[in-house]
C-alpha cells in the first residue's frame, strides 16, 4: 500500500479469472477495483491471484460534495447501498470507452441490471474498510448480491482525511490501468479486464462515507464480467492489444508501470486465444530511430483475465513526449511464428 503525505492511502487488488463469482480485481485505500470473467467448463478456471496495487487520489470532491453523486446516498452505518445518478455512471462509461478506444477496442455498454451488485459490493468494502473478492458472511453489511458483485469486479478503495480531495472516477480507472501498485505482484489483471476485447457491458458502484475516526472511506467496484445486456455496435477487433499504445495519456500511465501485450488470435472466441505461446518471444523497445532501452522482468501467461494470453515486461528510461518503437518477435500463434511492431508516446 502506498501513502501520500501520510494522509492518503490507496490500494488495489488484482483480478482473478475464475469460472465463478468469487474472483476479480480489487483495490482499496486503502483501495482500488477488481474484476473476473467466467470460464466455460472446457477451460480450467485460473486460480485467483490477489495483489496490492495503489494510486494517489486526486480530484475536486469532498465528502459533502459526494452527496451529489447519488439519487439516494449510501450509509455504511445502516447498511444502505444507495444509488448513483445516471449522469455519474454515464461519465464512467465514457471514460472506460475512451480508454478502450486508445487500444482500438470496441465500446462496451452499461448494464443497469448489474449496477445494484456493484453498488452493494462497494458498500461492503467501505463498511469494512478493506477489499476482498470473496467477502465472508461475517462482514458488516454482507449481502449475497454484494458478494456476487465483489467476485466479478475490479475493486478500488481509499482512506483519506477530510481535508484531502477525493479521487475522481477517471483517477480510479487510471489506477486500475497503470497498475503501479501491482508491480511487486507482477500482475496487470485490472487492466486486462478493462481492455477485454470480448467485453460487452460493465457496471459501476461507488460508496463515499465518513469513517468512525473521521476518515473518508471511498470504495468503488467496476463490474467487468457476468454482466447482462448486449454490447453496442462495434468495429472489428485489432490483431493485438498493447499497453501503452499510440499517443497515450499520462493519467493512464505512470513511471514504473508494467507494459503488456496480448494477441487476438481468434476474434470469434475468447477462449481460443489461449493458443498463443510467448516462451521464445523477444522484446525490443527503442527510441524511434535511436537507441534501445533496457527491457526486463518479462513474463507471460494464459490465465483467464480478459484476453486470456498476456506478455508483460518492464522498460527502463521511458520519458514523456518521446516516440518509441516496440517489436515483439518469435510469438507462437496456433503453431506459426509471428512478430508484431507498434509505436507509443506518453503525452499530457
Amino acid at each position: 500500500m502506498y501513502r501520500h503525505a501520510a494522509l492518503t492511502a490507496l490500494l488495489l487488488t488484482t483480478a482473478c479469472g475464475g469460472g465463478s463469482n468469487t474472483g476479480g480485481d480489487t483495490a482499496v485505500v486503502p483501495g482500488a477495483p477488481a474484476a473476473t470473467t467466467p470460464v466455460p467448463p472446457a477451460v480450467p478456471a485460473p486460480t485467483p491471484t490477489p495483489s496490492p496495487p495503489l494510486n494517489v487520489a486526486t480530484g475536486p470532491d469532498n465528502v459533502a460534495a459526494a452527496a451529489s453523486f447519488y439519487v439516494s446516498p449510501p450509509s455504511a452505518t445502516n447498511c444502505v447501498a444507495g444509488q448513483l445518478k445516471a449522469s455519474v455512471t454515464a461519465q464512467v462509461l465514457a471514460v472506460v470507452n475512451g480508454i478502450r478506444a486508445l487500444h482500438r477496442l470496441p465500446p462496451v455498454g452499461y448494464s443497469t441490471a448489474d449496477e445494484p451488485a456493484a453498488q452493494a459490493a462497494s458498500l461492503m468494502m467501505a463498511a469494512n474498510g478493506t477489499l476482498s473478492h470473496t467477502p465472508p458472511t461475517t462482514w458488516k453489511c454482507y449481502s449475497d448480491l454484494g458478494a456476487a458483485g465483489a467476485g466479478s469486479s475490479d475493486l478500488a478503495g481509499a482512506f483519506q482525511t477530510a481535508n484531502i480531495a477525493l479521487q475522481s472516477d477517471d483517477a480510479i480507472l487510471g489506477g486500475l490501468m497503470d497498475e503501479v501498485s501491482n508491480i511487486v505482484a507482477n500482475n496487470v489483471g485490472h487492466r486486462r479486464w478493462i481492455l477485454d476485447p470480448f467485453a460487452t457491458t460493465f457496471s459501476y458502484g461507488r460508496t463515499v462515507v465518513s469513517g468512525s475516526t473521521g476518515q473518508i472511506l471511498d470504495f468503488a467496484a467496476l463490474k467487468v464480467f457476468n454482466n447482462s445486456g448486449a454490447a453496442p455496435a462495434g468495429g472489428m477487433l485489432p490483431a493485438f492489444v498493447a499497453y501503452p499504445y499510440g499517443d497515450y495519456p499520462t493519467r493512464y500511465f505512470k513511471g514504473g508501470s508494467l507494459f503488456s501485450f496480448g494477441v487476438i488470435a481468434n476474434a470469434a472466441s475468447r477462449y481460443a486465444n489461449t493458443s498463443v505461446n510467448y516462451a521464445g518471444a523477444t522484446v525490443r523497445v527503442a527510441v524511434h530511430g535511436g537507441a534501445e532501452l533496457t527491457v526486463s522482468n518479462i513474463s507471460s501467461d494464459t490465465a483467464g483475465y480478459g484476453l486470456p494470453n498476456n506478455l508483460q515486461f518492464a522498460v527502463a528510461g521511458v520519458t514523456n513526449g518521446t516516440s518509441y518503437d516496440v517489436t515483439i518477435a518469435n510469438v507462437s500463434v496456433n503453431g506459426a511464428m509471428k512478430s508484431y511492431s507498434y509505436q507509443f508516446r506518453i503525452v499530457p
